[in-house]
């Protein structure tokens, strides 16, 4: 019985994160084009931020709901909904990327990277959506399988600081 209610409950959660509105930027058609190859402009990293998994120890894991949000030295800068992919060209520098849901309801972890021109930097979202005795938690990790961008809508940041985000 509890791992019924549990399910229900889980699939509620699921359901509730899936109708939050995302706003996303579809990038243009040349944006769109460098991005499916992984180029970078010159003196440029290039940032790609795509959904991953979401469940927890009990939950077979599925696919991210849209509404993730990425964010760069604690600035949020744009969603991705479901079968988006966020890209963004930085500047080099020393740079701290996590991401939520808008509801910001869990612990979330970060990664810290250096990152130098011409940098391609891959991450992916997964939510651990949490149990009876383990908080819900957002983690974000480096992934190297650029399989994992394929064939999706390239979106750019909505809102980013000109020290991060570079035009």
């Amino acid at each position: 019985m509890k791992k019924i209610c549990f399910l229900s409950l889980f699939f509620l959660v699921v359901a509730g994160c899936a109708s939050v509105p995302v706003n996303v930027l579809i990038a243009d058609f040349e944006t769109q084009q460098s991005a499916a190859n992984f180029q970078s402009t010159p003196g440029k990293a290039r940032v790609y931020f795509v959904g991953g998994r979401m469940g927890n120890a009990i939950s077979l894991p599925v696919n991210m709901v849209g509404g993730a949000e990425l964010a760069i030295n604690g600035f949020p800068i744009g969603q991705i909904d479901k079968n988006d992919v966020l890209v963004a060209d930085i500047t080099p520098g020393d740079y701290t990327f996590s991401w939520k849901y808008s509801s910001g309801d869990s612990t979330t972890e970060f990664v810290q990277k250096r990152v130098s021109g011409s940098d391609i930097v891959l991450l992916q979202a997964t939510w651990f959506t949490g149990g009876i005795a383990t908080p819900a938690k957002y983690e974000i990790s480096e992934v190297f399988d650029r399989a994992l961008f394929a064939n999706k809508r390239i979106v750019l940041p909505t809102r980013c600081p000109n020290s991060i985000c570079t035009p």
